[in-house]
């Protein structure tokens, strides 16, 4: 079976929405649903792992709301989006977070062994020379 690999990749503004969004429907009703406020910084940190944080600041206060969201938090909030947003992820893949450059990715596999995977790293190696 053919194996395949996809990158999704999401801007700041895409990242945002989708974490602010997922926080929103998780806490729907409860005490810690967001005031309207807007996005003042956005940081990512990948040592170990993604750690995502946004620093919010609300209409009606001066205090500014900061929120932090770990790997698997951020890994359903992209999956979520793409989801609401009709970007077609195969339910069988496996997904994971990655980064490129300065960007968050989803890294979407299907069908990819260990063996398969071994190949194609071969074949980017001979490509290279």
């Amino acid at each position: 079976m053919v194996a395949e690999v996809r990158y999704v990749i999401f801007s700041t503004q895409e990242l945002s929405r989708a974490l602010i969004t997922a926080h929103q429907s998780k806490s729907q009703g409860k005490r810690d649903a967001l005031p309207s406020g807007t996005v003042h910084s956005i940081t990512q940190d990948s040592r170990p792992g993604v750690k995502v944080s946004i620093t919010i600041a609300p209409d009606r206060s001066s205090e500014p709301i900061l929120l932090d969201w770990t790997e698997d938090e951020v890994l359903s909030a992209l999956v979520g989006f793409c989801r609401a947003t009709n970007i077609p992820l195969p339910a069988a893949s496996s997904k994971q977070l990655g980064r490129i450059r300065n960007s968050l990715c989803l890294i979407i596999t299907l069908n990819v062994t260990e063996d398969k995977f071994k190949d194609f790293e071969l074949a980017i190696a001979d490509n290279t020379r």
